[in-house]
């Protein structure tokens, strides 16, 4: 067979197929066919839309609940560094003033040692 005879014979078959199913469907039972598949598909439809309402109802709670999870997460993290800064602080504080209190230390004696130097020339020079 050469290809001009397939090609004749494909479009033979292609009409006749396409002739069968428009005969079809314009019969009672087409017509019947077409009436529960249009059915078929409304009711698959509906079926989509609640699933899909439930999906996303189901969606923008979990969005909600991890929203103010992630709310709570960040007011802990915030609180724990507040009282962490405030410990800090305090040890800062009191680190200043052991320092403080230290220095004055180091002045008085400084100052006690010079006085007493003071009064060894004092003595030196009076006699």
């Amino acid at each position: 067979m050469n290809n001009d005879n397939k090609t004749f014979i494909g479009l033979a078959l292609g009409l006749f197929a396409g002739a069968a199913a428009g005969y079809y469907l314009a019969s009672d039972d087409g017509k019947k066919m077409r009436k529960q598949a249009r059915k078929q598909a409304k009711k698959l439809e509906a079926q989509a839309r609640v699933a899909l309402k439930e999906q996303s109802e189901i969606l923008s709670s979990k969005i909600t609940e991890i929203t103010e999870s992630a709310k709570t997460m960040a007011n802990e993290a915030s609180e724990t560094a507040k009282s962490k800064l405030s410990v800090y602080k305090n040890d800062a504080e009191d680190v200043v003033e052991e320092a403080e209190g230290s220095f004055q230390k180091g002045i008085n004696s400084a100052k006690a040692k010079m006085q007493a130097k003071a009064n060894k020339i004092a003595e030196i020079t009076a006699n």
